[in-house]
Formats: C-alpha cells, structure tokens, sequence
C-alpha cells in the first residue's frame, strides 16, 4: 500500500465516512482473555465510536517502512494464514469461534506482564471511481471488503484529585484502567491500486525498533528484510545541484527519502530500486529547484568514489571528532544537526531504553 491508499482507508475512519459494520472486542488480563463482546459498530454511543474511531487513525499514521509495514503471506501453513483471516473476513465478524481463536494465537505473542484490549472491525468501502484527473466520481467501481485488528496496551490512569459533585468537594480520584493507542494492528486484506490483495497486509507498530517479530510469524507473514538499495550512482551530480544547501540536514533529508520511497515501492521483504523520477522527487522534498535537477544525472561510480558509502542500505555512520554514531537508515530523521551560539550540535532523538555500556541508564 502507499500513502495515498492508506490515506483513502485512514479518510473512512470519521462518523461522515464510517463504513464500519461490526466491533468485537477483547479485554486480556494477566494473559487470561477476562471479557467478550461483539456488536454493531453504530450501535455504539457518538462519544464511544468517536474514541474508537481515534483509535483506528492512529492505526493508519506513521511512516511506511518504520510504522506501516507492506507485508506478504508465506509458506508453508503458518498458524495463521491468509486462509484463516480470509475466513475472518469473509464471515463478516460474525463467527465467534474463529475470532476467539485468532486472538488467543495473538495474546500468546504478547507481553503477559500488561493488560491488552484486542479490537477487529469489519468494514466495507464503495470504492469510487476517479477520473484521469484524480477527480472522484458518484458511481462506486470496486467494493474494498476488510478486517482490521488493533492491539492496544491497557495502563493504570495517574492518580489525582478531582471535583466530587454529590458532596460538592475535592477528593482523590479512583484509578481506572485506560485503553491507550494501539501498540501492533494490522488491516486485512491489503488495499493495493485501490484493490484489495488477499496474498498481503498492511502492519503497524508502534515502535519501528520492536515489532514483534514473534507475532508477524503467528500471522503468517514474511520475515521483515532491510531492503538493499539498487541505484545509480547520483551522490556526485546531487551535491552539485545543492550547492551552498549540501549540508547534514540535507544529506538526512535525503537518506531519510530514499527509505521512505523504497517502502513505498514495494513490500519490505524485496529489494527496491530507484529511478530516476524518484530520485528528482526526494530532491525536490530536498530543496532543490525544478531547472537544477533537469542536470541531475548518472555519475560513474569511479567518479563519485563515496557513493557506495551514502547508498549503504545496512547502516548510517556519522562521525565527529572521535564520537561515532550508527544508525538504520529507517531510524535517519531522528537525527540531526543544529547551530548554537556559533557550535554546531547533533541531537539524537531518545526514545525506549537508553545503555551505556550495555547498562541501562535513566534519561536526564
């Protein structure tokens, strides 16, 4: 899928587009499935499905290939197959032992430590057809039927004081369990050129660093593959075109463009390769003008001696004076480079454990 689909899915998920049939919901305690139930999704009170509803953007927003992951089925029979999601969907969420069957698989890939709320929708969406100017038109062409499955984190709500109105005081506020954004999901069947593709899904998680490889194995899917890059060698020509703008934050920029268009490209267990419109477009995004990168072109790499090095599709390398930082090169827009009172600064966005040392250490 690339963002335009997902956006179209992602635009669905309001109370004018909603075309969400059916809810089941599932609430695991101490990895135990404590509580079932399943009903008609605009059944629900406007202030519950707008919160759902919430919940179900989120599912779509990220990147693609850090957050949004094109994945594909494999062989042979894994636990979940694309057989048994398709009996999901084709069942229209109504068959019970199928769901609580899939769920239990889920649960099992799950961190037994915390609470988790399973939600699966069913939707069906009148795909309309578009005009060659992308207009939309009134007549629907295609009908996208899918599932969507949100695996959601359940966390303790801080403790507080808060305004009792029947004794018209302050008192502490009962802590309650709250269902925060969702940490896996996944939609099925994947909406590729706008039609569904039952060999494939759309998966998110949370965090690009910790997807949960255990679960990406119980449903079925490939094994995530760095994609290696393919592509002419440009490096020289693109420096020449930045000219005074080739800095850091363009380079990042640019390293940060190629792995979003690989992602968009394909599904991640392929190698990708870019061409030369893609190329233009991540300079465009880079900054340069519409004359200049008319001269961008294929330099021999016997020419541009360090373009193996900026294409390297395993790792980034940034050094300063004996400091060394590596990265993947999904993880490159959480670094960059500032000026400060005349010193130039790399920040490095934190985020999960911080080690020195292989130690764990607390930030601050």
């Amino acid at each position: 899928m690339r963002r335009k689909e997902i956006a179209e899915i992602r635009k669905q998920f309001s109370l004018e587009n909603c075309n969400i049939t059916r809810i089941d919901t599932t609430l695991i305690t101490q990895g135990e499935i404590t509580t079932r139930q399943q009903q008609t999704f605009l059944n629900l009170d406007d202030d519950d499905l707008l919160k759902y509803l919430g919940i179900f953007k989120k599912t779509l927003a990220g990147k693609l290939g850090k957050n949004l992951l094109n994945l594909k089925f494999r062989a042979p029979e894994p636990e979940m197959s694309w057989g048994f999601l398709q009996q999901i969907r084709d069942s229209g969420l109504k068959d019970e032992d199928l769901i609580v069957s899939a769920t239990e698989s889920i649960k099992e890939k799950l961190d037994r430590k915390n609470n988790w709320y399973i939600i699966w929708i069913r939707g069906v969406y009148d795909v309309p057809r578009r005009a060659k100017d992308g207009e939309e038109l009134e007549d629907s062409e295609d009908v996208y039927d899918y599932i969507m499955c949100c695996v959601c984190p359940m966390k303790l709500t801080k403790a507080a004081l808060g305004y009792n109105e029947e004794k018209d005081q302050i008192n502490s506020r009962r802590r309650d369990w709250a269902v925060e954004n969702p940490e896996y999901a996944f939609l099925f069947p994947a909406f590729d050129n706008r039609e569904e593709n039952p060999n494939a899904l759309l998966y998110y998680t949370k965090n690009p660093d910790s997807p949960n490889e255990e679960l990406i194995k119980t449903l079925g899917l490939r094994p995530i593959v760095p994609p290696r890059i393919q592509q002419e060698n440009f490096w020289c020509g693109a420096r020449e075109i930045m000219k005074e703008n080739w800095g850091f934050n363009t380079v990042m920029s640019i390293l940060d463009g190629i792995n979003e268009t690989i992602s968009e490209d394909g599904y991640i267990d392929q190698e990708s390769k870019l061409t030369v419109s893609d190329i233009k477009s991540i300079m465009r995004d880079a900054g340069a003008a519409e004359e200049e990168l008319e001269k961008l072109k294929a330099v021999p790499s016997e020419e541009c001696p360090n373009a193996e090095l900026l294409t390297n599709s395993q790792k980034i390398e940034i050094t300063a004076r004996d400091i060394t930082i590596t990265l993947a090169p999904k993880n490159s827009g959480a670094v960059r480079l500032e000026d400060i009172n005349g010193e130039q600064w790399i920040f490095v966005k934190a985020e999960g454990d911080i080690q020195i040392n292989g130690v764990s250490s607390r930030k601050g």
